[in-house]
């Protein structure tokens, strides 16, 4: 993300739509014309200022697309109820990936130097039925279709249109950030002398239930529950019915009685503000709760193969080559590069027990002479791959295991 943003703050205002780009390095060439044509010749303006058109090629990389119509000579045709089609957009290296509906998928893109043209290419996808809700199959043959087809597309903060002609292409929205789904953190709570940090080695958590409209979590030493109202358009909010169980922790020191002011003041909350990162629970002025978002282990993450597990111990991966995984957790999906070829994969995952079973591995069908072996290589990581049982994982390793003596070891790439 700072090799774009570098990028963009170097040639933003030198490049407009309209000028032929000459440059020896053509990733970068590509990159240069795409920021000059989505931001519509912009000005160089200092990065403090929120009108700076640079920003918009970065919140592209980061957003995840939500399929809201297809366009045809009709007009646009709404995705059928219940269903979700989605698209992010990996500006570094180029590819696409998401979700048709019922399966996901993974493709390469191309931007043309001259005209600013989209091409969609290598669109592999897993390989499921779904007979719910009714044509989603022919819905989502529909999606992959058009995106084949897809010439050029403009976006904003929160809509993205791809198009292919006249009266064919793809409507998106932005995905808005969202209270459920999230664990939040509580990081500090306000009072007039500003931000007080939760005791050491305490956690107190924050989960929301919009569908019940509930609150639950830990409140440092005991679980509680509770009820809440809630309107988003003037984001007021009102807690109720907080219960906890009745457990008594002695360490660390002053456990109970932050957790008896953590209770109280989220009894008093009357507004709440939040972005993707952060959930600020607002009393008045000068008392409210400040929570994190906690980071997923392992999803929004890249991962590169540094070694397969065999019965001799660790063997390296290939000198000069590149073996990838990222993991999709709302898609159930994993993607990445197997060396030579892009795949995508679908998985079934057990957090408690740290077991995982990999399926459905498709990939595009290139071939590699180079380096040595590579062919060989991305063969027998794809055949590891579905054979994985278990996994274990921290901050900077992920190791998939086979069993005692197979499996692959990544480590997170920077």
């Amino acid at each position: 993300m700072t090799h774009l943003k570098n990028i963009v703050n170097k040639y933003c205002g030198e490049i407009s739509l309209f000028t032929k780009v000459s440059i020896r390095k053509p990733t970068i060439s590509l990159l240069i014309l795409f920021a000059a044509a989505i931001t519509s010749g912009c000005q160089l303006a200092s990065e403090e200022s929120i009108e700076d058109p640079q920003h918009s090629l970065l919140d592209l990389h980061d957003v995840v697309w939500t399929l809201e119509s297809f366009d045809n000579i009709a007009g646009p045709q709404p995705v059928i109820k219940n269903t979700i089609i989605s698209l992010s957009m990996d500006i570094e290296n180029m590819q696409l990936q998401g979700m048709g509906g019922c399966n996901s998928y993974i493709a390469e893109f191309v931007l043309d130097e001259v005209s600013g043209d989209i091409t969609i290419l290598n669109i592999i996808n897993t390989e499921r039925w779904c007979d719910e809700p009714e044509n989603i199959m022919l819905q989502e043959q529909e999606f992959f279709a058009t995106l084949r087809q897809i010439r050029f597309f403009t976006f904003d903060k929160s809509t993205l249109n791809m198009t292919v002609g006249a009266d064919a292409g793809l409507n998106f929205v932005a995905n808005q950030p969202a209270l459920e789904d999230v664990v939040w953190l509580l990081e500090s709570f306000d009072n007039i002398a500003g931000p007080q940090p939760v005791i050491e080695n305490t956690q107190i958590s924050l989960s929301v239930d919009m569908e019940n409209m509930g609150l639950n979590g830990s409140g440092g030493c005991n679980i509680y529950t509770s009820s809440f109202v809630i309107d988003k358009t003037s984001n007021t909010m009102t807690v109720s019915n907080v219960i906890s169980t009745q457990m008594w922790c002695d360490e660390p020191e002053n456990t109970m009685e932050q957790e008896q002011e953590f209770f109280a003041t989220l009894m008093q909350i009357q507004s709440f503000t939040f972005d993707k990162t952060t959930l600020n629970l607002v009393v008045g002025a000068d008392a409210g709760l400040n929570f994190v978002a906690k980071q997923p282990v392992f999803n929004d993450l890249v991962w590169t193969l540094e070694s397969f597990d065999n019965i001799a111990g660790p063997q390296p991966v290939i000198k000069n080559t590149h073996v990838s995984l990222s993991i999709d957790m709302a898609n159930m999906s994993i993607n990445g590069s197997g060396g030579c070829n892009i795949y995508t994969a679908s998985f079934v995952l057990d957090e408690a027990s740290n077991t995982i079973t990999v399926s459905n591995v498709s990939h595009t069908e290139m071939w590699c002479n180079e380096p040595e072996s590579i062919m060989q290589q991305e063969q027998e990581f794809f055949a590891t791959l579905v054979e994985i049982q278990s996994f274990n994982v921290d901050k900077t390793t992920l190791n998939l295991v086979v069993g005692a003596d197979a499996g692959l070891n990544f480590v997170v790439t920077n």
